[in-house]
């Protein structure tokens, strides 16, 4: 399942514009690599989101079929909680809420 998150759901971001859940704050996916995705933040500070952030996020997800911004945060991405989350929430089968904000995962 990482290999078709990776390889399947991801690339389709690239170039593509994204909102944090809680603020709203722009933010777009300019670049992927083997290893991490490269987004510019409205301020157009270029922030690197590991491969393993991501994925990890992911499959815990999909595995638990819901994941809250704060486990986010403990578990995978303590600087890029925010962006993971959106991105996470624009991916198939995913719907969220905001108070707290909560992946919720339903398979597609």
């Amino acid at each position: 399942m990482p290999e078709d998150f990776w390889g399947i759901l991801i690339p389709p971001l690239v170039g593509k514009s994204f909102y944090t859940l809680k603020r709203g704050r722009e933010f777009r996916v300019e670049e992927m690599s083997d290893t991490y995705l490269l987004i510019v933040t409205s301020a157009r500070h270029p922030r690197r989101l590991s491969r393993k952030e991501l994925e990890g996020a992911w499959v815990a997800l999909t595995h638990r079929g819901a994941l809250t911004w704060q486990q986010i945060w403990q578990q995978f991405s303590e600087f890029h909680s925010a962006y993971v989350a959106a991105i996470l929430a624009r991916m198939p089968g995913v719907e969220h809420r905001l108070n707290p904000i909560t992946l919720i995962y339903r398979e597609a």
